[in-house]
């Protein structure tokens, strides 16, 4: 006899692997998320130091 379809056991593993898929993504997402908004304070931070240094500088001179 010849299988048409797929059977339940088949769709579970399947949608298994597809929640496990989009769950690693969230966390890659997440990850990147938080590191990106570290990158944006540290990118605030030295724009706000560089421009306190140009301040000093042009005073002195």
């Amino acid at each position: 006899m010849i299988d048409e379809g797929m059977t339940l056991v088949e769709v579970m593993i399947a949608l298994a692997i597809i929640v496990g898929i989009v769950m690693i993504a969230y966390q890659y997402h997440a990850t990147m998320m938080v590191s990106n908004h570290e990158l944006l304070k540290r990118q605030e931070n030295l724009l706000s130091d560089e421009n306190q240094f140009d301040q000093d500088y042009s005073v002195r001179f």
